[in-house]
């Protein structure tokens, strides 16, 4: 009797130390994301406050900015203009040739369509914003840096944000601010349920801004694009790919890039036959069920220091690598980087 018992504690012993190992890590993953939601929430109350003064200052001034206002549009450097769908994409579907271009000196445009709002309020979208320019921060080696951020008119009328690292005009992040269409292009009910899947498709003729400020025909979308590529002038054009996957399907909005941006391509060089500039698809989320591509630990290693510099102000992301591959699927994209004809 007394030998079974022994051997029933030994048995029990065991379990207890992984109960316990279980209990400490949720604990300081809570206490983990109490204290970065906290963070965060400091960041952005002063970040709200910076906007609304941006915003006021657009519309009492009687010479608003425009597109061809910003400063050096032009580079004498290989200039990329990279079109995406949320603040986080180029960050894992197009790195590191991103991060190659920026370690180059090379000129960066980077045009988001949407906020990535998930059908939040503006708190979440504007830290995603935040975020993707601490990112860019540690794409070029530093931490810290002010940006610089200005509200433009574009030529159809409507705003934008406008953004550069203090000093350095070769990285410009454009914020068009159009709603998340969500996975399968339906769109969120705080949005009135737009997407860019529907206005592609014509289920919707006009999608307004999550600010309000703004809307957007299909043509009127199309006309922005072409004025990116007309004032920039670069030499690549980035996009994500209309490649929806079958395993994994990839979400509504990285495809309808994919199909503006490739009609507004295909408008421009019509337009510009002496500059052709090339233009390069890159798969999204399908490329999870791919083999890692990615070899080179520096590649790996500035993508990573990347993206979690991001995550820190994306509460739906992860801000530790550790929790990038635990409690998110985000670590599979950090070693894959595949493109694709269309």
């Amino acid at each position: 009797m007394i030998k079974h018992l022994r051997i029933r504690k030994a048995r029990e012993h065991p379990l207890i130390t992984i109960l316990l190992l279980i209990v400490i890590i949720v604990a300081w993953s809570l206490a983990g994301s109490l204290i970065h939601s906290q963070k965060t929430n400091r960041i952005m109350a002063s970040y709200l406050l910076q906007d609304k003064s941006i915003t006021s200052l657009f519309f009492s001034s009687t010479t608003p900015y425009s597109l061809k206002s910003i400063p050096d549009p032009i580079c004498t450097q290989p200039t990329s203009v990279d079109f995406i769908a949320h603040e986080d994409d180029d960050l894992l579907f197009m790195s590191p040739d991103l991060l190659h271009d920026i370690q180059a000196g090379n000129c960066v445009r980077t045009i988001y369509f949407t906020a990535g709002d998930d059908g939040r309020d503006n708190v979440y979208w504007l830290s995603r914003q935040k975020g993707a320019e601490t990112a860019y921060d540690s794409m070029l080696g530093k931490a810290g840096e002010s940006w610089n951020e200005q509200i433009i008119k574009l030529p159809g009328g409507q705003l934008a944000t406008i953004a550069n690292p203090s000093g350095n005009n070769k990285i410009t992040l454009v914020f068009l601010h159009i709603p998340d269409g969500n996975l399968r292009g339906n769109g969120f009910n705080s949005t009135s349920h737009q997407s860019l899947e529907k206005l592609y498709t014509g289920k919707i003729q006009t999608i307004e801004t999550v600010d309000k400020t703004s809307s957007y025909t299909s043509a009127q979308l199309v006309q922005t694009l072409i004025s990116f590529m007309q004032t920039f002038q670069p030499n690549l054009i980035r996009s994500q790919s209309s490649n929806a996957g079958t395993a994994n399907h990839d979400h509504s909005d990285h495809i309808n890039v994919a199909r503006f941006t490739t009609l507004a391509y295909k408008a421009y060089i019509k337009q510009h036959p002496k500059t052709l500039p090339s233009i390069t698809y890159y798969r999204g989320y399908p490329i999870r069920g791919l083999p890692a591509n990615i070899t080179n630990k520096d590649d790996i290693s500035a993508k990573t220091k990347a993206f979690t510099a991001y995550g820190a102000f994306d509460g739906a992301s992860c801000r530790k690598i550790m929790f990038c591959y635990t409690q998110a699927i985000y670590g599979l994209y950090l070693r894959r980087e595949y493109t694709s004809p269309y």
